[in-house]
């Protein structure tokens, strides 16, 4: 089988790494075609996955409609060379059209409600759309619903098992206590309209925490310079190493804070947008907090960060939580391979 993977976002190369290999080594050829944002090229560079650029993710959405049509082309140009047999995505459009004009199914993975401009524009043109079951939204007939999330591809105790090594590394053990904060870029198109943190909010978070123990950022934008040294100073390719062992983590990304809840760390989602996985996760399992206000989230995160008993206690609820999940790498290397029969609607 001749799969062609679009890749939009760097948290898309988690979702896939795993089952990139197991497809390989199956004898099924695939080509990766990425987009160029944040650290997408560096994270596939470094887990050794060959992949070639299809795009620039522009941080204008005006560019993204001008240039939509051309970025359609050049994809369809690529998996037209390549013979694809069938196109894998997290919601893209480019990979949905072009799937459409060479007549080949596009197989869609979406976890998030609220993109919905992303769904207008993908999901009359996919074949499959396959969401966690919590997931509130419908695509009808297309909607395929399995037990899991997207961070379980990568974080499923059977795909991961934390290194101490990069603590080392950051002059960090196990024992030490530590806080991992993540800032988006407030530019996707669902993010029109909100804002995260201000940048006193940011430098009060650090403040507060760094009380405590270690503060680490991590940062789709710029920082405020005096904040700069926090940056997380190693390879992102080991931040699942150093989210694991912290002591709390709070921040604007979604994605993270589902992280955070799948390996036990206390966590603070702070951002006004929400979704099922992550409502699940909170109000079902008891692994994460949202909160929209930052003053609110900072005395919140001080709290966490100095109860010693908070991991422990998380430890039965995430439990729980993996024995109600799948393995999402295995579930999703054998749909693919066995589509459409294994497609049962």
């Amino acid at each position: 089988m001749n799969i062609l993977i679009e890749i939009d976002h760097p948290a898309h190369v988690h979702f896939f790494k795993h089952a990139i290999g197991i497809w390989q080594q199956r004898g099924n050829k695939l080509l990766i075609v990425a987009r160029d944002k944040d650290v997408t090229k560096s994270l596939l560079n470094e887990y050794g996955i060959p992949f070639v650029v299809g795009s620039v993710k522009h941080g204008s959405m005006l560019k993204e409609i001008k240039d939509l049509f051309a970025h359609v082309a050049v994809l369809v140009r690529m998996a037209r060379q390549f013979k694809t047999d069938v196109f894998l995505s997290i919601g893209s459009t480019y990979a949905a059209w072009a799937a459409t004009i060479l007549k080949r199914p596009h197989i869609a993975f979406d976890d998030t409600e609220h993109a919905r401009l992303e769904h207008a524009l993908y999901r009359f043109f996919s074949k499959i759309i396959c969401t966690p079951s919590c997931y509130e939204g419908s695509f009808g007939k297309k909607q395929y619903r399995y037990h899991g999330y997207h961070e379980l591809a990568y974080l499923h105790p059977n795909r991961f098992t934390p290194n101490t090594a990069p603590l080392g590394e950051m002059g960090l053990s196990e024992n030490d206590i530590y806080s991992v904060i993540r800032f988006v870029s407030w530019k996707a198109v669902h993010d029109i309209g909100h804002r995260g943190f201000s940048e006193e909010g940011k430098r009060r978070l650090v403040r507060k925490l760094e009380q405590a123990g270690r503060v680490i950022i991590t940062s789709e934008s710029p920082l405020p310079g005096d904040l700069e040294p926090y940056r997380l100073p190693i390879s992102p390719t080991k931040i699942h190493d150093i989210l694991a062992f912290g002591s709390l983590y709070i921040g604007e990304g979604a994605t993270m804070a589902s992280e955070a809840a799948m390996l036990g760390v206390p966590c603070i989602y702070v951002n006004p947008l929400s979704t099922g996985y992550l409502r699940e996760q909170e109000h079902r399992y008891g692994l994460l907090h949202q909160i929209v206000h930052e003053e609110e989230a900072v005395d919140t995160a001080v709290k966490l960060v100095s109860d010693r008993g908070a991991r422990n206690r998380l430890k039965s609820r995430r439990d729980r939580m993996m024995a109600d999940k799948l393995d999402v790498t295995a579930w999703l290397v054998d749909f693919v391979e066995r589509y459409p029969d294994s497609v049962n609607l």
